[in-house]
């Protein structure tokens, strides 16, 4: 079963209901994994996707360890990412932001790749 297919399943048992196009999901990133060598999460979603939104909240989905079947969620919304596009990891090349959030106690649902280290702590469900 995949990441995604085990937290579309969490989201029912939790009586959670959330559209699928507004929804993004990461797995849980051990250091040896991970771009920033720490425990994380990584989204990376389009520019247009945050810009054109016709709803107000993005749902991230965390895996809470590696292979897990719990997730931490996180509702943020769309306007935040828009305030915060410069301190949030972005690539240029393709006009994506590229989220990695740490999985580490002390900067837990904190933004790692961005000038910013936005925390995206308030937002957790």
């Amino acid at each position: 079963m995949t990441t995604r297919q085990k937290a579309k399943k969490w989201l029912e048992k939790e009586g959670k209901f959330i559209d699928n196009s507004f929804l993004k999901v990461s797995k849980f990133y051990v250091p040896e994994q991970s771009w920033k060598r720490v425990d994380s999460w990584w989204f990376e979603f389009d520019e247009t996707f945050v810009e054109n939104s016709s709803k107000e909240f993005l749902h991230l989905l965390c895996e809470t360890v590696p292979d897990s079947d719990k997730f931490y969620h996180l509702k943020i919304p769309f306007v935040f990412l828009k305030d915060n596009k410069a301190f949030l990891g972005y690539r240029d090349d393709n006009n994506k932001y590229s989220l990695i959030i740490s999985a580490e106690s002390k900067n837990m649902f904190r933004e790692l790749r961005g000038d910013g280290k936005v925390d995206f702590t308030k937002f957790k469900q």
